[in-house]
């Protein structure tokens, strides 16, 4: 019977654990495509002259209106397979890590030029 309770216990521990990982990964995608998607659309408005301040600005937001979508796309789907798959088994949370990171960089990237516009 004490077996079972640690088990239990264990498997409750493990669920909250993974409830926490996901909210948090969750919201974090969220704030990177808000960031993402207001760099692009100031950008937008404003390329030219991004661009003389920080060369290579419109470049970026190019490859990003690119790239970003995939890998959000990713990301979301990371998150999705890991929520699918039972805690009880382990599943690793390396693939929903590497692709939030990935998302994040890329937003924190758009973050850096949107602090230099704003300083303009």
């Amino acid at each position: 019977m004490r077996k079972l309770l640690v088990f239990g216990v264990a498997v409750l521990l493990l669920t909250a654990c993974a409830t926490t990982f996901i909210a948090s990964t969750q919201q974090g995608l969220t704030i990177s495509l808000e960031s993402v998607n207001a760099f692009l659309i100031i950008e937008k408005a404003n390329a030219v002259e991004m661009d003389k301040l920080m060369p290579g600005c419109h470049a970026f937001a190019e490859q990003l209106r690119v790239k970003f979508p995939t890998v959000y796309k990713d990301a979301l789907a990371a998150v999705d397979a890991y929520k699918a798959a039972s805690v009880q088994t382990g599943t690793p949370q390396n693939n929903v890590v590497i692709t939030a990171a990935v998302v994040t960089s890329l937003a924190q990237s758009a973050q850096a030029y949107l602090a230099k516009w704003g300083t303009k």
